[in-house]
């Protein structure tokens, strides 16, 4: 029965961040695409909720996936060359950022340690991305193209998903201990 769970929220959470791929819009600076989706934020729930090894095993079923050309990665794109486009370093920075989350977070963190280690990851997540972008271009162009733009956005979207998380373990843990009175007419 566990490890049927444990499928069941490896393959729940794999849809989820799939889905939250098609949430998007393209932010174009001087011909350069670049996507902003809800993946972060899902991504960000998604490591809160499963260990370290399920979440490699989600990234890896992801990148597959994507690799092989199902429509997962941002606006229903696929291919290996989406590693390499400006937006490959935020992509292979999943991993990292989601281990990041997976590895430090635990049950009993409230709301402000729950930001704080959101926040160290998204400050990952723009690092991968803008090494990224370094490489590919020069440091102001990496700022501008994946950094201007992006942290505002960032910010909401880590407060809101830590917010997510505190609230989704607040009702499992009234869930799990709620316990029915046996015996009582």
């Amino acid at each position: 029965l566990f490890l049927n769970m444990q499928i069941v929220k490896i393959f729940f959470s794999l849809l989820l961040l799939i889905l939250s791929s098609y949430i998007d819009y393209d932010i174009s600076i001087l011909n350069v695409q670049i996507p902003f989706t809800l993946q972060s934020f899902c991504l960000f729930i998604i490591a809160s909720f499963n260990k370290p090894k399920e979440f490699i095993l989600i990234m890896i079923l992801y990148y597959l996936l994507g690799i092989l050309g199902c429509p997962v990665f941002a606006g229903g794109s696929s291919g290996a060359s989406k590693f390499a486009s400006g937006s490959g370093g935020f992509l292979y920075g999943f991993l990292p950022v989601g281990l990041f989350i997976s590895t430090l977070l635990k049950p009993e963190d409230s709301w402000l340690r729950i930001m704080t280690i959101f926040l160290g990851a998204t400050m990952i997540m723009f690092a991968f991305g803008l090494i990224h972008l370094t490489l590919k271009f020069d440091g102001s162009k990496a700022l501008e193209y994946g950094f201007y733009p992006y942290w505002k956005p960032s910010i909401l979207k880590l407060t809101l998903a830590s917010v997510i998380v505190l609230l989704i373990r607040k009702y499992l843990l009234n869930v799990l201990s709620f316990k029915t009175p046996i015996g009582n007419s």
